[in-house]
């Protein structure tokens, strides 16, 4: 669990925003899919992307990442596709 407060700059900015700038790590789109998912709350609730943060609120991530699938485990020469 990784635990941030919003600060100054932050305050009154959507949830989606203002994590993006506290875990630079990660993408908007991936802090997104948390926050719908429920790995990422504001003071212990779960908010939608769009609801405004203010100064000192604590946000908390649990990073979940989804198993990808490797394109190159998918590739395949044309003599097996021909059999």
């Amino acid at each position: 669990m990784i635990l941030k407060n919003i600060n100054k700059e932050q305050n009154n900015s959507r949830l989606d925003q203002a994590a993006t700038l506290l875990f630079k790590d990660y993408s908007r789109s991936q802090i997104q899919r948390w926050i719908l998912q429920g790995n990422l709350l504001v003071n212990g609730e779960i908010l939608k992307a769009k609801d405004k943060v203010h100064t000192g609120d604590e946000i908390s991530l649990d990073p979940v990442f989804e198993n990808r699938v490797s394109w190159d485990c998918l590739l395949y020469t044309s003599d097996a596709a021909d059999e």
